[in-house]
């Protein structure tokens, strides 16, 4: 058997998982299962002549790890999704028209994500000064770039721009 989790496949992780449990635990989460997984981890448990407890505390480190990274991803979706709303709401009080809107992830890096939204808003020069003086005072990770004030006919001017959302990890 493998030393590292990385080198286990997924169902002798899930067995060394499953006999990390007591045996209620292990019951109740095989109760979920269906007939053919249950078998496969039956398999890979008897397969399993032997488990270290160096194997073990890997296995279970590296769950930790890949718990702690799906926190991270399901954390930083928020703070966009958040970050996005606020941007939106901030230009509906403002009395702007939001014509169109769209996102794209932009940076994953090691310590921080960066994603970008595009805007394409209508409204009076003031309202437009007003909205972008809220986001900017707003003290949030908001950057505004990319940007155009097109005067489209009487008080009536269009902004596209673009902003970007930074979360660090």
């Amino acid at each position: 058997m493998a030393d590292k989790p990385d080198e286990l496949a997924g169902t002798q992780r899930a067995a060394i998982l499953l006999m990390s449990l007591g045996e209620q635990d292990a019951a109740n989460l095989l109760k979920q299962l269906d007939a053919r997984e249950v078998q496969k981890l039956g398999v890979a448990m008897a397969e399993l002549k032997e488990v270290s407890r160096e194997q073990m505390s890997s296995v279970l480190n590296q769950e930790k790890r890949d718990d702690k990274a799906a926190e991270g991803k399901k954390s930083s979706d928020e703070f966009f999704k958040q970050q996005l709303l606020f941007v939106l709401d901030s230009a509906r009080h403002a009395g702007l028209t939001i014509h169109s809107y769209g996102s794209q992830k932009e940076k994953n890096a090691q310590w921080y994500k960066k994603e970008l939204a595009h805007f394409d808003l209508s409204g009076s020069r003031e309202q437009i000064m007003a909205f972008l003086e809220k986001v900017k005072n707003s003290e949030k990770m908001i950057s505004v770039s990319r940007w155009s004030l097109v005067h489209v006919s009487g008080t009536s001017y269009a902004l596209n721009c673009d902003m970007g959302f930074v979360f660090v990890a």
